[in-house]
């Protein structure tokens, strides 16, 4: 019962946030401009891991918004989720195998291979990116103690997706729609690529070959039939 009341409250809280944030506005206008089937804010789409191959960065996304943002993913994230846009327009476009991203290939080393965290470079990674932050904070760490935390917390994590053979939607966890979720674009052609946040997720997804749920980022503009396809 106590579970449930969490998940109903962080449901509520998730559902404010959006309704605060005027996305619904954004949401109503990718109807009009693109019809029915456009893309909304936060919303899910189930992806097979394989196919993702390539992984697109964040730098050069963030060139489309003129206004100064945050550089965290997370805000980010809430900027481009659900928009349409043309990938042509971006110069250039820091794409790289989903295996050349540090995370995605040190979770897979450890959950695929059975190599220690320590053996592989995301502890590094961590630490670089932690002292590289205005914060001095990465992905809720401070220190080596909270790394190992962590990591000790996403091998939990991996087990239960294991046991369970599948990826729960952040609607089920208590947010709204796909938000938080794995981040993918759909690019020129119907590529899907890997964004900038659930990497270990997506990690997990790969070695267990599983299904998952995403949160849709950008969708090229000539690309809307491959978003309707997999949005199903």
């Amino acid at each position: 019962m106590k579970s449930l009341m969490r998940k109903i409250i962080a449901k509520e809280k998730s559902l404010n946030r959006y309704l605060r944030s005027g996305k619904y506005l954004f949401d109503i206008g990718n109807k009009l401009k693109y019809g029915i089937g456009a893309p909304v804010y936060g919303a899910r789409v189930w992806v097979r891991p394989e196919k993702v191959d390539r992984a697109i960065m964040q730098e050069p996304l963030i060139k489309l918004h003129p206004k100064e943002i945050d550089s965290t993913w997370m805000i980010y994230d809430r900027r481009c989720s659900g928009t349409v846009m043309d990938f042509t327009g971006i110069t250039p476009i820091n794409y790289c195998h989903v295996l050349d991203v540090t995370i995605v290939r040190g979770c897979i080393e450890r959950w695929g291979n059975g190599r220690k965290w320590e053996d592989t470079d995301i502890y590094e990674y961590t630490l670089k990116m932690i002292e590289l932050s205005k914060e001095k904070k990465f992905n809720g760490c401070k220190t080596i103690d909270d790394i190992v935390t962590k990591y000790i917390g996403y091998d939990k994590m991996f087990q239960q997706v294991a046991n369970e053979n599948r990826l729960r939607t952040r609607s089920e966890l208590g947010g709204f729609r796909e938000l938080g979720g794995i981040l993918v674009h759909i690019g020129l052609n119907g590529e899907i690529l890997l964004g900038t946040n659930g990497h270990h997720r997506f990690a997990m997804a790969k070695v267990l070959d599983i299904e998952f749920p995403a949160k849709i980022g950008c969708v090229h503009e000539k690309c809307l039939n491959n978003f309707k396809n997999i949005s199903k």
